[in-house]
């Protein structure tokens, strides 16, 4: 457990900063993630992706009523899985996670998961989630003048950006691009990373990884993911 660049749990200072536990899929960042908190009196952030969806409980590993139970956590069932979510929807949702754990003066271990997901908690996003109407008129625009009216459009919003943008006849690309030259005009939340946060990697042999994955599905299948 953990990499010579990670920092451990035992050198963090008290309850005043989240703690970051990474690692691959099957690891077991979930039950090591479920005894600190346990002990050490800590609610959990999940920073998995696929938690966020209720009734995927089988098919996510999603921690068990009687575990979640015993501790506060984050992250979870969300939304329903035919409703669409996003890093930034997620970003936002981790926010009045960490400010309810502000609240009560103890600050969660966060279980990641999704790269994506930690790395806009440690880093923050470049812009807050899509707008549905801006994303809309955007489309609206490529459909109306193709990929040259997006490129147009960013062009008039900001001199030069293409300049700096790879691959600019990728269509879903530029467009993303554009509803982030329209999205930075609004307000952004007033928190968006985290900072000085310590991290813990785990990890493990391929081959027991690679075991314990097969399990892990072997589970599943036997546990009802077919009816889920």
């Amino acid at each position: 457990m953990g990499a010579t660049e990670f920092q451990p749990f035992s050198q963090c200072d008290g309850h005043n900063l989240a703690h970051f536990l990474v690692g691959p899929t099957a690891v077991g960042k979930s039950s090591v993630a479920q005894i600190l908190a346990e002990r050490l009196g800590r609610p959990i952030l999940s920073a998995d992706s696929m938690l966020v969806y209720r009734g995927m409980d089988i098919g996510t590993a999603k921690p068990t009523e009687a575990e979640r139970s015993r501790v506060t956590c984050y992250g979870i069932d969300l939304v329903p899985p035919d409703e669409r979510f996003s890093a930034g929807l997620y970003l936002e949702r981790a926010r009045e996670a960490f400010l309810a754990c502000q609240s009560r003066g103890c600050m969660p271990i966060v279980v990641g998961g999704t790269g994506l997901y930690v790395k806009a908690l440690l880093q923050g996003l470049d812009s807050i989630a899509a707008n549905p109407e801006t994303r809309k008129s955007v489309r609206a625009l490529y459909e109306q003048k193709g990929i040259k009216g997006i490129r147009d459009a960013i062009q008039d919003h900001d001199p030069g950006l293409l300049e700096r943008v790879k691959d600019t006849d990728n269509p879903r690309r530029m467009m993303r691009v554009l509803e982030q030259q329209f999205e930075r005009k609004v307000p952004p939340m007033g928190w968006d990373r985290i900072s000085a946060a310590p991290i813990t990697g785990m990890r493990m042999k391929k081959k027991c990884l690679f075991g314990r994955i097969q399990h892990r599905v072997d589970s599943m299948y036997s546990g009802g993911l077919i009816e889920e």
